[in-house]
């Protein structure tokens, strides 16, 4: 109706722009005070230490995230809050700092004496990879959610489930393969009974008419 339409326009132009666009902002931010303060004056070292220190966090929030998740799911109210966004932007840290390195070292080392090439490279060749793989829609920032509003601490989880689905989708065809030779031979078997029992049939309802002549004795030629 026309109340949910309004609704969905709404809610399409505060998150693109009003969320992104600060989304936007927080990210230029951090990303130009790394610049300042982690080897402003030696690229290489910067790029290369922003690599470790984002994997670095990375595989702590990823750790912690049992964790953060059993005690969100405990927690209420303000506390709830503030420890979720704790979380999140420790986790926002290490996603920036992965970013950035992967970034600065493709400047530096990726064809830096042909940027266009590079970037044509980068590009087209790395989103057919994405396309292979089946996962091109990671290259948009998809939704935008409350903080700390969703059930069971999954405000603190991050949604990471390529190949828990590929070996999940690969499972199910693998049973349903095996469903449909199962009812195939059953099937197939069934068909094989009918046709016995057709023939048994058959062969009861077959007229029998053989009779049998009894010859008398001729006592005369006998005599």
């Amino acid at each position: 109706n026309t109340r949910d339409w309004s609704l969905y326009l709404l809610d399409c132009a505060f998150s693109v722009g009003v969320v992104g666009t600060l989304v936007v902002f927080v990210w230029r931010g951090v990303w130009f005070l790394i610049d300042l303060y982690l080897f402003p004056e030696n690229p290489e070292y910067s790029a290369v230490g922003s690599l470790a220190i984002g994997y670095l966090i990375v595989a702590v929030t990823f750790c912690l995230q049992p964790l953060m998740r059993y005690i969100c799911a405990r927690l209420q109210g303000l506390l709830r809050l503030l420890v979720a966004d704790a979380f999140l932007l420790l986790s926002f840290l290490g996603t920036v700092n992965v970013w950035r390195g992967i970034w600065n070292a493709l400047d530096l080392w990726l064809l830096p004496d042909n940027l266009e090439l590079s970037c044509w490279i980068t590009h087209v060749g790395c989103f057919v990879l994405l396309v292979l793989l089946n996962c091109s829609n990671t290259i948009l920032v998809r939704g935008v959610y409350i903080d700390a509003e969703e059930e069971e601490g999954q405000c603190v989880v991050f949604p990471c489930h390529y190949l828990r689905l590929f070996f999940k989708i690969e499972r199910e065809k693998k049973r349903a393969r095996q469903r449909k030779l199962l009812v195939s031979s059953q099937d197939f078997v069934g068909r094989i009974d009918d046709a016995n029992d057709k023939d048994g049939e058959n062969g009861t309802l077959l007229p029998n008419n053989t009779t049998m002549s009894i010859i008398p004795a001729n006592t005369d030629s006998i005599a």
